[in-house]
């Protein structure tokens, strides 16, 4: 009986142990549990995506998209000062390693430095296409780190409450097409994380230096290869277009060669270079041309290639090319 009473007392005590257990990890944050578990789940998730998924980028005739990337945006606190190189670096190394079907032009955006834009602070698509014609580049990537986010967050109740950091770092990406000047892609990505760090005084923001460097790289790893996935997709249903740099009857020279895969003897269709159209905002584009003829790669070098127009009495500098189906 004693015997008996003595295990109902250690039951007891057990739940209340459990009990009070459950209350101490509501109270000194099991919400931080809760997001590592979720953090944890996330990088995982996206790991084994980022293993499985493919971006073939198959297109008519093997040949290969032309991509150049621009990584930055406005000043970032110290801490955060490499993260447009980082990024940069990071968008690259994918792109090229990563995503089947891409040629990329590291030199145009180190050649730029950065994209043109508006007075508003847009990137001009259309001065961007202007520039990237003559390279043979088909898609710019531009991706703009977005303000970074320091909020205070209460955590616990009654005896146990307290103050933790929630750290936010986003980024824009944008995709533009040098044939019209447009955007084939614009999104928005986002990390956060809780840390546990009290401001020195009372109300004020905890300064960036202060949060712990391995947790703002993780955020940006995680930031850099969502964004990175978006591109991939993206890019990979885009079709390859040439564009004509100089024109003397009906030899034309086009701005792609060996790098994008074209080959002697290859068909192309000849489209006029269309015309430019502004909507309510400033903003200028490109109205996709008419096809004016055919014709079929007579020499090929590494970045320029001639063709001969076979349909066509002559043909302007602007026009735009696509391979033959």
């Amino acid at each position: 009986m004693g015997e008996q009473m003595g295990q109902g007392e250690g039951f007891r005590g057990a739940g209340i142990a459990a009990a009070v257990l459950a209350v101490l990890m509501v109270a000194s944050g099991c919400s931080s549990l809760r997001d590592a578990a979720r953090s944890t789940g996330r990088v995982l998730g996206e790991a084994g995506s980022s293993v499985r998924e493919t971006f073939s980028g198959n297109r008519p005739g093997g040949l290969r998209l032309p991509v150049a990337v621009f990584a930055g945006g406005e000043p970032a606190p110290a801490a955060l000062a490499d993260a447009a190189g980082r990024l940069q670096r990071h968008l690259e190394a994918h792109l090229e390693t990563r995503c089947g079907g891409l040629w990329l032009d590291p030199e145009f955006s180190r050649l730029l430095g950065s994209p043109p834009r508006l007075s508003s602070g847009a990137v001009d698509g259309h001065a961007l296409a202007l520039l990237a014609r003559p390279r043979g580049v088909n898609e710019v990537v531009v991706a703009t780190p977005l303000e970074p986010q320091v909020e205070e967050e209460k955590t616990g109740f009654w005896l146990w409450k307290g103050v933790r950091m929630r750290v936010g770092l986003g980024l824009r990406l944008e995709i533009f097409d040098a044939e019209t000047g447009g955007k084939s892609l614009d999104e928005r990505f986002g990390e956060e994380a809780a840390v546990d760090l009290e401001p020195e005084i009372p109300g004020e923001p905890v300064p960036w230096e202060r949060i712990p460097r391995p947790l703002i790289e993780t955020l940006q790893e995680r930031l850099f290869a969502a964004a990175a996935r978006s591109a991939c997709r993206a890019l990979a249903v885009r079709p390859w277009r040439g564009f004509v740099v100089a024109a003397e009857g009906r030899e034309l020279t086009i701005s792609a060669g060996r790098g994008t895969g074209l080959r002697e003897g290859q068909r192309l269709e000849v489209y006029s270079p269309g015309r430019s159209l502004v909507n309510r905002e400033g903003q200028r584009f490109f109205l996709p041309g008419e096809k004016i003829g055919e014709a079929r790669i007579r020499e090929v070098g590494e970045i320029r290639s001639v063709a001969r127009l076979e349909e066509a009495p002559a043909a302007e500098i602007g026009a735009v090319v696509r391979l033959k189906p």
